[in-house]
């Protein structure tokens, strides 16, 4: 299909990549995503009161009594970032551009600090017990952004016969596994990376960092890592490069309670990128870190309430997903094959976890279900029959409203096979945010919802508690 500009962030990820790509798998490049939150912020309701420092890092955090002061510096290069659009490269802001004369500081009273600040986060050096441990390095790697017209022809002619994918997958005898990726159908961008087991398999002048920023002498590295069945010729264009280590690290601790400190993301755990487990996994990470700082600053939680939980569900998450990359990136290396997903399979379990099979748990997202539209700002009450609705949903909205938090109420029809299959014996559920399921029951509300008092009733309502 024509290449169609992202619509809103509010239809879902997959809007993002919608007609970028000519593969049957829609996935979200990074700059896109990034363009889509800068844009998201921007156009925020005026009482979200949320102020941007693009070209600025932190650069001292410590505690005044219970909260944060967080000292702020601007770079020398300004705000760096991907335009709308922008998947060409990176955009600066010129307001974020020191002035002359020195740097300038800045000084912020935080109630709530959150290292979202990646492998390197100095705001993990700020909780006690959070160094990284686990396996390290695994291997390095070599990528490659290129454009060739007629890229997807060619891989075509090669692979026919088999489904459209992700990633066209090589391993020569005697090589190293190598794959090629299309970014842009349209503007025939695609990226390409080779896997080594470690930097010494590698060719030495990739090791110099001159040589790894030779974008065209990375890009001939590829092809020949690449057993394709014609050369890609003089037509290929090499617009990037970058040699790096893939790693399976883990914090050993996410969470502070005084004063209120959180990691998300890459400086919470690393991953490699294979199968977008990086993204994913840290986009999982700010959708359950999310509510629970709009839980704090809304008043429905108390930081240790609404950080509780936080750690356990978000590593849990990461555990299942390094397990798959480390036995994937092993099968990569001995065979250049892949696992071809699907609905279900390893790749699907390892992100989203037991409930890809279609049954509701409880710590676990709720399967999509015909007729539940879920309440993104608050929590939703899911029961299957309108009678049971018409019993417990008053109660339901009324503890909602002694919280001051956003609700919905929807029926579903026990009939429908997907709702049968989730909900088993169950006929009720309570769904926070970011759509994790918090209660599961044949016919009753969480226990303090219907008689507690505010603080009781929202626990109940938001935090999961496993049988």
């Amino acid at each position: 299909s024509d290449k169609q500009a992202p619509r809103s962030t509010a239809v879902g990820l997959q809007a993002l990549s919608e007609g970028l790509s000519k593969e049957s798998h829609g996935w979200v490049q990074q700059p896109l995503y990034e363009a889509a939150l800068r844009s998201h912020v921007a156009s925020a309701p005026r009482e979200c009161d949320l102020t941007t420092h693009y070209g600025w890092n932190v650069v001292d955090a410590t505690e005044a009594d219970g909260e944060w002061l967080v000292v702020l510096e601007q770079t020398e290069r300004g705000g760096r970032h991907y335009a709308e659009g922008g998947l060409d490269g990176l955009a600066t802001d010129d307001t974020a551009a020191p002035k002359a004369g020195g740097r300038v500081r800045q000084t912020v009273l935080a109630r709530v600090l959150v290292g979202c600040d990646g492998g390197r986060s100095s705001v993990r050096r700020r909780v006690p017990g959070a160094d990284l441990c686990g396996q390290g390095g695994l291997g390095a790697s070599l990528t490659v952004v290129f454009r060739r017209p007629g890229m997807e022809a060619l891989l075509r002619r090669q692979f026919a016969g088999t489904p459209p994918g992700v990633a066209y997958c090589f391993k020569k005898e005697g090589g190293w596994p190598a794959s090629v990726w299309q970014l842009d159908g349209a503007a025939e961008l695609y990226f390409g990376f080779v896997s080594y087991p470690s930097v010494s398999d590698a060719p030495a002048w990739l090791s110099d960092g001159a040589g790894a920023a030779d974008a065209a002498k990375a890009l001939e590295a590829l092809e020949a890592a690449c057993d394709c069945a014609e050369p890609w010729g003089p037509d290929a264009e090499a617009r990037d490069s970058w040699f790096w280590t893939p790693y399976s690290l883990c914090a050993g601790k996410w969470t502070l309670q005084r004063p209120s400190a959180a990691l998300a993301g890459d400086a919470a755990h690393l991953l490699s990128p294979v199968g977008g487990f990086g993204m994913n996994v840290g986009v999982g990470d700010a959708a359950s870190l999310g509510w629970r700082l709009a839980a704090i600053l809304n008043g429905w939680l108390a930081p240790d309430a609404a950080f509780s939980g936080y750690e356990a569900e978000r590593r849990e998450a990461w555990a299942r997903c390094n397990d798959y990359v480390v036995s994937e990136r092993a099968r990569l290396m001995s065979s250049g094959s892949r696992d071809a997903g699907g609905r279900g399979g390893a790749y699907e379990t390892a992100l989203l976890g037991a409930c890809v099979d279609g049954r509701a748990r409880v710590g676990l997202r709720l399967p999509s279900l015909p007729g539940a539209l879920l309440e993104a700002r608050g929590v939703t009450l899911v029961v299957v029959g309108d009678d049971l609705a018409a019993a417990v949903e008053p109660a339901f909205r009324a503890a909602c409203d002694r919280i001051g938090i956003p609700c919905r109420a929807c029926s579903v029809d026990g009939a429908e096979a997907a709702v049968a299959t989730a909900f088993g014996d169950h006929r009720l559920a309570i769904c926070r945010p970011d759509a994790v399921v918090t209660h599961l029951s044949a016919a009753s509300l969480p226990d303090g919802v219907a008689d507690g008092g505010s603080s009781v009733a929202a626990e109940a309502l938001l935090l999961s508690r496993r049988p």
